[in-house]
């Protein structure tokens, strides 16, 4: 099986149209979304329903998700968030049809297959950034498969472990300006970040997506250029904050 996996789409609808046109040209049999389909972006609708059309196998709560279902309830995850974000989740609420609402709800908190898991933070905690070699680390004990894939930091990033004399050696794989690909051995466990579709933060504003294929089991993260600027003008022209705008560009 080969996975096309996605994350922290954030309603940016240019970066996710380039994901999937750049997808087409490898083969992919199925589609894991790991979070955020909403927040910060200005095309909410319009990402939902074309992440629907993909069918995919797992959809999963974001935080961000999270925050936007709660919204109106007494719900912890509102309460912890800036102004800018609130905003623009409430704008998306009021934005979104039945269909995407009634979509968003069926995402889930985790998933475990048969040789993988994923969540959209952390295992430990739902939303930790498990954005270094030792969060991962943290959060080994957790691992109930060899690989975890995951998402929410918006940088991708591979951490891998292998057993050796009886201790456990943790690396971080490089990946050459956000982008490359890395055989799973049999012996080895791994975290997989396939990096964000709509707002990278590794100072690449390229979209970033993964390949996870079982049989091999090979990750691979690739970038896929998009026109930021047209992103950034649909932003500012719908009335979003330029601070949210700007990031497109500068990939932070």
């Amino acid at each position: 099986m080969r996975y096309l996996v996605l994350s922290d789409i954030h309603a940016n609808l240019e970066a996710l149209k380039a994901v999937l046109a750049d997808a087409q040209r490898s083969r992919w049999d199925a589609v894991v979304f790991l979070g955020d389909a909403v927040g910060y972006g200005s095309r909410p609708e319009e990402c939902l329903q074309l992440l629907k059309s993909l069918k995919p196998v797992v959809c999963l709560l974001g935080n961000h998700d999270t925050m936007l279902l709660g919204l109106g309830r007494d719900h912890p995850e509102t309460t912890r968030v800036d102004g800018l974000v609130h905003g623009a989740l409430r704008r998306h609420r009021a934005e979104l049809s039945a269909n995407s609402l009634e979509f968003l709800g069926t995402f889930t908190p985790s998933f475990t297959a048969r040789s993988w898991q994923a969540v959209h933070g952390a295992l430990r905690t739902p939303w930790e950034y498990m954005d270094t070699l030792a969060a991962a680390r943290e959060n080994a004990p957790w691992l109930r498969r060899p690989l975890c894939l995951f998402g929410h930091t918006h940088v991708p990033a591979i951490y891998a472990a292998v057993e050796h004399d009886g201790e456990t050696l943790w690396r971080s794989v490089q990946l050459e300006e956000g982008r490359g690909s890395y055989r799973l051995a049999p012996d080895v466990s791994a975290f997989f970040n396939p990096g964000s579709v709509g707002q990278p933060r590794d100072g690449f504003p390229a979209a970033s997506y993964g390949l996870f294929d079982t049989d091999s089991r090979r990750l691979e993260v690739r970038r896929v250029t998009y026109d930021t600027e047209l992103a950034r003008s649909d932003m500012l022209d719908r009335g979003y904050a330029p601070v949210l705008a700007d990031r497109l560009v500068d990939g932070h």
